[in-house]
């Protein structure tokens, strides 16, 4: 029998942090606001070579960031060119920045939203076996690293029934299949059909 916790990791990093995109807010009270990243003529001319990207954001009951009229765009609730995105790393073609800036997005409005795991496996002894891992951004990330880093919880697309899922986050998991390991994994004999 396995207990996995899944939780909120409240110490995981921005995503600014990573190198990178960086978003940067023109509003003073913002954690990310722009106050000494860039001169203005800096800005202007990363704009002119697509290596920043000014953004809107939609902030009601949490805050969402998107490129500049891509978003969801309400006339109360978004801020037109609320700040920008930039890129540091030189490796990033002209051509694909633009969608690497989305995805770069994605991860970050999920960081925001709060939106990030760590987990802990422990045997019935209560040990450790898993060395708590943490900083997912995502519930389809903690999942897939779950499904490679210990298959052995999984059956198929379902979670074996040897493993109680517990946490603030255990809902993740909720709407998996359980699968009920006291089957013989071969029922009806269709592995030794000759199909």
């Amino acid at each position: 029998m396995w207990t996995l916790y899944l939780e909120h990791d409240h110490d995981c990093s921005s995503p600014n942090e990573w190198g990178g995109w960086h978003v940067r807010s023109f509003d003073r009270n913002d954690c990310d606001y722009a106050s000494h990243d860039l001169a203005e003529n800096d800005l202007e001319q990363m704009l002119a070579n697509k290596a920043a990207f000014m953004l809107d954001r939609l902030e009601h009951s949490g805050v969402v960031w998107s490129l500049h009229d891509e978003g969801m765009q309400c006339r109360w609730d978004t801020s037109r060119n609320a700040g920008y995105i930039y890129c540091e790393a030189d490796d990033i073609p002209e051509d694909k920045r633009l969608e690497s800036a989305r995805l770069f997005l994605d991860e970050y409005n999920k960081w925001i939203a709060g939106r990030c795991y760590y987990f802990s496996l422990m045997t019935d002894d209560g040990e450790d076996v898993s060395d708590s891992c943490s900083g997912f951004i995502g519930e389809e990330y903690i999942v897939e690293c779950l499904r490679g880093e210990h298959p052995e919880l999984f059956y198929g697309n379902a979670i074996k029934d040897t493993v109680e899922v517990k946490g603030d986050a255990a809902w993740i998991l909720e709407d998996m299949e359980i699968a009920d390991t006291t089957m013989e994994e071969d029922p009806l004999g269709l592995d030794e059909l000759d199909l």
